[in-house]
């Protein structure tokens, strides 16, 4: 009988925290010179900071990238090696969606399109209506994987 893999929790924990932060930093790369030149009168609701340096974004990005791609990669790989139960892998996925989509919605909020707000909001809530979701999926899976583990039936 193999032994479990117990440091799969940090490994979820990682991803799921580097998640939003990639997903943001990723598309602010692509998004973040719309509305500088054009329009700065209609740059989004949400003003992200722009005394950061650079350099320093594209490293927290990349640092970022590189935790969740190694840790997620490493979660589905024990996963194979059947180290960890497919359940936890369920949650940590729909927790690390959860993330894509805040990602998404936070960086929507200061994306500086010019659509007077419209689009943004419709978009906006429906990420979050998806993450929201997602969320409350990971529990619904976790609280399962909790109660089955603590069954008198359990293998």
């Amino acid at each position: 009988m193999r032994r479990r893999f117990v440091g799969y929790q940090l490994l979820g924990l990682v991803a799921v925290i580097a998640c939003p932060i990639v997903v943001f930093w990723w598309l602010g790369d692509r998004l973040d010179g719309v509305c500088r030149d054009d329009a700065p009168e209609h740059c989004g609701w949400w003003k992200a900071p722009q005394r950061w340096n650079p350099d320093t974004v594209r490293l927290v990005g990349i640092v970022a990238a590189v935790a969740f791609v190694g840790c997620f990669g490493l979660l589905v790989w024990v996963w194979h090696r059947r180290r960890v139960r497919y359940g936890m892998v369920k949650v940590f996925g729909r927790l690390v969606g959860a993330g894509a989509a805040l990602g998404f919605a936070a960086r929507m909020l200061s994306a500086r399109v010019d659509d007077e707000g419209d689009l943004s909001v419709v978009v906006v809530v429906s990420a979050l209506v998806v993450a929201a979701g997602l969320i409350v999926a990971a529990g619904v899976e976790a609280v399962r994987i909790r109660t089955a583990a603590r069954s008198p039936h359990h293998p």
